[in-house]
């Protein structure tokens, strides 16, 4: 399952809040696939696969940085789901940051545990951990994905705005990228 963001747009107005069974991971219903995305990510080059990913590839619940990554000189790992990767890694391009890895979570139940402790394990111990969202604190994944990651992993930061908080653009790209002591 795949959460998308709401393009600018408050998330109870486009519809994309994410439904209550498909947060909690409720196993008495039937298990579609749900698919949340903007019009503006069917239409990005960047969020393009070639045909050869569907005929020989399949389904990665999550994605990780490339292997050619650097990964020792990486002090923050970004986790984040949906349209914002693409927000993020455009503004790491252009900020010429480098000790940022970004972590596409596209599953969000059951969460790939295993896939994300191998993926964490390419980094040092100390990295500062930091949960990527457009929607408010309260919505989208992050609420669930707190309870879940802080029951298995290390508990990631939020970066997303607060509860209430306005705003046609996200801002979560550069609170993610810039320096913070997170407790």
């Amino acid at each position: 399952m795949r959460a998308g963001q709401h393009d600018g747009r408050a998330a109870h107005h486009a519809g994309e809040l994410l439904p209550p069974a498909a947060l909690a991971g409720d196993q008495r219903t039937a298990q579609p696939l749900i698919v949340f995305t903007p019009k503006s990510l069917l239409r990005l080059k960047a969020a393009t696969s070639a045909t050869v990913d569907f005929t020989h590839g399949s389904f990665r619940p999550l994605i990780g940085e490339p292997d050619g990554f650097d990964a020792g000189r990486v002090r923050r790992v970004v986790l984040c789901t949906g349209k914002i990767y693409y927000d993020l890694a455009e503004h790491r391009a252009k900020s010429g940051v480098t000790d940022t890895a970004i972590v596409r979570v596209e599953r969000l139940y059951p969460i790939p545990g295993q896939e994300l402790q191998a993926e964490l394990s390419r980094y040092s111990s100390d990295v500062e951990l930091v949960w990527a969202q457009e929607e408010p604190e309260n919505q989208g994944a992050w609420p669930r994905m707190a309870l879940r990651l802080a029951a298995t992993h290390r508990p990631p930061a939020p970066a997303g705005r607060a509860a209430g908080e306005l705003g046609t653009r996200s801002s979560a790209p550069r609170r993610c990228m810039r320096r913070r002591t997170v407790n």
